[in-house]
């Protein structure tokens, strides 16, 4: 309450004295179920999809009211650009002229329910944006960058047997799977580091991290993920 009636000050002393205030989103704090900051870390979106945010900001003294979204941007292919996914959050009747800040709980999407296909693992970012009455966006965006692990959610053949290990590896990576699989292994920013042709692979010279490991057979296929130290 006391940092709130600092900010209501600030604001009320800038209007008298004809300062001019524009859209800000000064301080933003994404959190994950475990109380971690979310910048630049690997989120496993598929069992770990609830957050908490909180945000400080600044509206201008007209236009009003205002509005902050919180959107969530991913891959849905296997090698391409962070998309749109959904607005996850949106905090609606921001007053104008106002320094303030909001809190409050949301959920990342784990399939797009916009295109209605899968997701993909690899890097993206939740984007934080200030609405005005007219749904402009206004003022500077803030994007966290972070690196989502979707590979639970995406893995459509659980049924099909499956060996990778070990897990995580630095030297050799054995893969087994029903003859006549495909095997493909992917970077986390969506770009193949290999097509597996043998059982047994060597990872010594690949660079620490984790990759996607997809294995097709017969119209199935599922995702594993690997940690090469």
């Amino acid at each position: 309450m006391k940092k709130n009636l600092i900010k209501r000050l600030v604001t009320a002393i800038m209007l008298i004295y004809g300062g001019s205030i524009t859209a800000q989103i000064s301080t933003v704090s994404l959190l994950d179920h475990a109380g971690i900051n979310i910048e630049n870390t690997i989120i496993d979106a598929s069992t770990s999809p609830d957050f908490k945010y909180e945000i400080d900001y600044t509206t201008p003294s007209t236009g009003g009211p205002y509005k902050i979204t919180i959107a969530q941007y991913g891959r849905i292919e296997s090698e391409g650009t962070a998309v749109w996914l959904k607005t996850i959050v949106s905090v609606k009747d921001i007053e104008e002229g106002f320094t303030g800040s909001i809190n409050g709980d949301g959920i990342f999407v784990t399939e797009n329910d916009a295109k209605g296909t899968s997701l993909y693992s690899g890097n993206g970012y939740v984007y934080i944006q200030m609405q005005d009455a007219d749904k402009n966006y206004i003022g500077e965006a803030v994007k966290v960058p972070v690196t989502w692990d979707f590979a639970t959610s995406i893995s459509l053949g659980e049924t099909l047997e499956t060996e990778v290990y070990p897990n995580p590896a630095n030297q050799l990576l054995h893969i087994n799977v029903p003859e006549g699989s495909t095997v493909s292994i992917y970077s986390l920013t969506g770009t193949k580091v290999s097509d597996v042709e043998e059982s047994t692979i060597s990872v010594a010279s690949w660079d620490a991290g984790i990759y996607i490991v997809k294995v097709a057979y017969q119209g199935e296929s599922i995702i594993k993920k690997i940690q090469v130290l």
